[in-house]
């Protein structure tokens, strides 16, 4: 293998220095790529449906439709689904009597949630908002628009048909459903679904709206989006460095995090908790985190427990948001613990069963013993790293085995 030596001393260099000096870039190249400006960020009506979606909005505020929202069920659904609300009041004033918000009860997304697409289906919601999933539940959304609902799906995942329609009329009542997905086109593809929010958002206002960029920046770092483009990288470092969410900057006290944040201070500080309210909390947790999300007001008592140093705790008025970033520590702990059994079980079976002699390891709970459904991704991705492999985890529901798949390398 022919190879050449760029550099015969590294050792006394830092890693940045070795990388900027092996790619002959200067200073300003390297300030450019790590910040880059606003001149990347995309038209937002060069996103392929993005006219006919404000076309469909606008025309639902108008005729003050009964709009549901529905929340998918990871930090970028949340934070999706969030900043659409926070727009709806704070920006068009629209009647919070008027908005409903829809959680799925188990870690489900779309509308392939049956209890969630019955629950719609037996409404009064006029207006359906769906971001961060639905592209693929196509079937559900021509069943929803044919008794009468119309919808918008702010998504970012594949289309599975490539053929598949993304515009809906209907011969009387004109547009009733759009799905803007930025994977339909080559513009602003590194986004997730909280960034096609957001671009759709600029598309209505022609305006950064850099009050809710925090969320934005959150959503992106959480689902793992690449930042090497130079439009999400502008937009997630200006979200980060400009914090105003009540319940962010709850968890950066919390967690001793000062000025501007860092995509490591998010998966390690803000986002992990989030999830694991999402995955394992009740589904009362879950409505009040997005409460605490969406800024709603609320005063709760809490009372320490007693300890050898504070037999006598006092009791002490919490915001909600602060009530939130207690409880998400708590729950991250009861998840941690579960994921830990449950890893310690699986390892257990994998060696009575030789399945480390496969190429993938395979694990099939049959009996509901191994695996806790709510983490199985988390268990599958702890194995990954123990064994270096590729790893299947399914569990046996009824008539179908589900779970997850976590590839290696």
């Amino acid at each position: 293998m022919d190879y050449k030596i760029l550099q015969k001393d590294i050792f006394s260099k830092s890693l940045k220095q070795v990388v900027i000096e092996n790619r002959e870039l200067t200073k300003n190249d390297v300030d450019f790529i790590l910040n880059p400006t606003n001149e990347y960020v995309e038209n937002p009506y060069k996103l392929k449906n993005m006219f006919e979606a404000t076309k469909l909005f606008m025309n639902e505020l108008e005729m003050e439709s009964k709009i549901a929202i529905l929340v998918d069920s990871d930090t970028d659904g949340f934070t999706s689904s969030a900043l659409m609300y926070l727009f709806l009041i704070n920006e068009c004033g629209y009647p919070k009597d008027k908005i409903e918000i829809i959680h799925h009860t188990k870690k489900m997304h779309g509308l392939s949630d049956e209890e969630v697409f019955k629950k719609i289906k037996n409404s009064d919601i006029n207006f359906l908002i769906i971001p961060d999933a639905a592209t693929n539940d196509i079937t559900e959304l021509k069943e929803l628009m044919k008794i009468g609902k119309r919808i918008l799906v702010l998504d970012h995942h594949q289309m599975n048909d490539e053929n598949q329609s993304t515009i809906f009329y209907d011969q009387n009542k004109g547009l009733i459903g759009v799905i803007v997905n930025n994977q339909l086109d080559e513009y602003s593809t590194d986004f997730s679904g909280v960034g096609v929010t957001y671009k759709f958002l600029n598309a209505l206002t022609e305006d950064e709206l850099v009050h809710y960029m925090d969320l934005v920046a959150i959503g992106n770092v959480a689902d793992s989006m690449e930042l090497n483009g130079y439009e999400i990288r502008y937009v997630v470092n200006k979200g980060l460095k400009n914090i105003n969410n009540e319940l962010i900057k709850e968890f950066m006290i919390d967690s001793k995090l000062e000025g501007s944040l860092t995509p490591t201070d998010v998966s390690f500080n803000i986002s992990n908790k989030i999830n694991a309210v999402i995955r394992y909390g009740s589904v009362e947790e879950k409505t009040d985190l997005f409460r605490a999300l969406i800024e709603e007001k609320e005063e709760i008592e809490y009372t320490p427990r007693k300890s050898k140093t504070t037999p006598n705790p006092t009791t002490e008025i919490q915001t909600l948001q602060k009530a939130m970033v207690r409880l998400s520590k708590s729950i991250k702990q009861k998840q941690d613990n579960a994921k830990k059994k449950c890893v310690e079980k699986c390892k257990e079976f994998i060696q009575e069963n030789n399945l480390n002699d496969n190429k993938v390891i395979v694990v099939i709970d049959e009996d509901g013993s191994l695996i806790d459904r709510k983490i199985t991704g988390l268990i599958a991705m702890q194995l990954v790293d123990a064994y270096k492999k590729s790893v299947i985890l399914l569990s046996k529901t009824k008539e179908k085995y589900t779970g997850s798949i976590r590839g290696y390398g």
